[in-house]
């Protein structure tokens, strides 16, 4: 009997002793996995003020500095960038795991993170964002670290998306899971737009060609949770917009590649919350967009290879002085610096 009661106790101590091992393993080091993150894709813009080749003063982007443990926590003009133990409340993350084509995004520049990067930064804060014997660059005070966290922790998140991600979005619930599994199918991507808002962003990423008119309507649903709306590609027609008019949380609408025409441009006009549109490559016209003048909060609008003229372009910005209209297809030059896999914006 003592035999077995003692090899029941080792057994357990071994199975004790191998969970807390593996739980060891899970600890995501700072010096280890965070640091060599923030060298590769953030220190070029966010570190002390230097001298470029030109003998230019380069100062750290938004005042945020990456390089020394106390700057992390300070945090830069926007406020704290990581709020230890909360993921969700902290820039940092939030910032990094965005859609690649997020205005928001970090990094600005190159590649997004992996998704075993923006990983490791989430559990590294959700950890409660420890450094270890790591400090870097001298920083801030004490007293100014603890006021800058103290005030982070009653903060909304800062960048003008972010805030209204949380404007429009707040009082809501999640949308159900079988909803969003019913809605998803088999060709549909269904994702929150930040991590845990119940704003959701929707695409069909690699099934344009199967999408359709009758693939709008099983998104009704979660109209009011709808915030992105990726319909490139696709082989809708205007009649797909009657559903999409009713998603009035919609702040972002990629319609470029369809048939879309001035008829569907109609029915958006009960999006008030919509920011970006991209109409490149439909059959829309001078007269047709002009309904767009409706939509009050419209910062981009994209018109490239479509029907629309300069005259058409100068009229609509007439009802939307406020709205950035990108006629002509510019594309940045490539920074040298930033390689040949750099991500190119649309000006």
């Amino acid at each position: 009997m003592r035999s077995i009661q003692g090899l029941f106790v080792s057994t357990l101590i071994f199975v004790l002793g191998f969970g807390a091992a593996a739980e060891a393993q899970q600890q995501v080091s700072f010096r280890r996995h965070i640091l060599p993150i923030l060298q590769s894709n953030c220190l070029k813009c966010h570190k002390a003020t230097y001298k470029d080749e030109k003998g230019r003063n380069r100062k750290p982007k938004s005042g945020l500095r990456l390089d020394g443990k106390g700057w992390i926590l300070l945090g830069g003009e926007n406020g704290a960038t990581i709020v230890p133990g909360n993921p969700t409340q902290s820039p940092l993350y939030v910032r990094v795991s965005l859609d690649p084509d997020d205005d928001d995004i970090m990094p600005a520049k190159g590649d997004a993170l992996s998704k075993k990067q923006v990983a490791l930064i989430k559990n590294w804060i959700a950890q409660g964002a420890v450094f270890g014997s790591w400090v870097g660059k001298s920083g801030p005070g004490a007293n100014a670290v603890k006021t800058a966290q103290a005030a982070a922790s009653i903060t909304k998140l800062s960048t003008p998306t972010l805030r209204v991600y949380a404007e429009i979005g707040t009082g809501m619930k999640p949308a159900p899971s079988p909803a969003i599994e019913r809605a998803a199918g088999q060709k549909c991507q269904v994702v929150p737009v930040t991590p845990k808002s119940p704003l959701l962003r929707v695409a069909f990423v690699s099934n344009e060609a199967s999408v359709g008119d009758s693939d709008l309507a099983k998104l009704e649903q979660l109209a009011s949770h709808i915030t992105h709306l990726g319909l490139a590609k696709t082989r809708i027609t205007d009649g797909a917009l009657v559903p999409v008019s009713r998603m009035r949380k919609l702040t972002r609408l990629d319609l470029n590649q369809t048939a879309i025409t001035d008829e569907g441009l109609k029915s958006l006009t009960t999006l008030s919350e919509l920011r970006h549109l991209n109409l490149h490559s439909t059959d829309v016209t001078d007269e047709g967009i002009q309904v767009l003048g409706q939509l009050p909060k419209l910062e981009r609008l994209y018109l490239w290879n479509t029907k629309v003229t300069k005259r058409g372009v100068q009229n609509i910005r007439r009802l939307l002085p406020r709205t950035k209209i990108s006629y002509e297809l510019v594309l940045p030059r490539p920074d040298p610096a930033a390689g040949t896999n750099s991500r190119r914006r649309r000006r």
